[in-house]
C-alpha cells in the first residue's frame, strides 16, 4: 500500500466518526472529479464514476439510508477520496495524465478490497429505484 494512503487511512478513520467534516471531503471530491481534465476520457470517466459510487455510499451510509457498510469500507472509501482530494499524493495531479493514475490506482485497490459491500450496496440502490419507478408507474 502507498505511504501516503496509509496517512490518509489514519485521517479517515477520525473524519468517519464526523459526517459534518467527511461531508466537506465528499464535496470536495465531487467538485474536483467535475473539474478534471485530462485527454484521457477512459481515465476521466473512471474518476467521475468511482468518485460519484463512493460519495453516494458515504452520503446514504451518513444519512442512515443504508447503514449496512462496515466501518472498515467506510474509512476506506473516505481514505480515497481524501486521497483524491489531497493535494500532496505520491504523483502531484498536475503533472495531468500520469497524477491522476495513483488517484485511480488507489480508487481501483479500494473497490477490489470491498467489491462484496459495493456489489451488495449496488442491489440495494437498484432494488430502492426500482420500487420509485413502479410506484411512479401506479400513480
Amino acid at each position: 500500500m502507498n505511504p501516503v494512503f496509509r496517512v490518509v487511512l489514519q485521517q479517515a478513520k477520525q473524519l468517519i466518526t464526523n459526517p459534518k467534516k467527511a461531508k466537506r471531503v465528499m464535496d470536495k471530491a465531487r467538485k474536483k472529479s467535475g473539474k478534471v481534465d485530462s485527454k484521457d476520457v477512459n481515465l476521466v470517466t473512471s474518476i467521475r464514476e468511482n468518485v460519484t459510487l463512493f460519495v453516494s455510499m458515504l452520503g446514504d451510509f451518513f444519512t442512515g439510508k443504508y447503514r449496512k457498510i462496515p466501518l472498515k469500507s467506510g474509512i476506506k472509501i473516505l481514505g480515497a477520496l481524501l486521497y483524491f482530494v489531497f493535494i500532496v499524493d505520491l504523483i502531484p495531479d498536475f503533472f495531468a495524465v500520469i497524477g491522476l493514475t495513483d488517484d485511480v490506482a488507489v480508487m481501483a485497490w479500494v473497490i477490489a478490497s470491498i467489491s462484496g459491500d459495493i456489489e451488495k450496496y449496488k442491489n440495494w440502490k437498484d432494488a430502492k429505484e426500482s420500487l420509485i419507478e413502479d410506484a411512479e408507474i401506479v400513480e
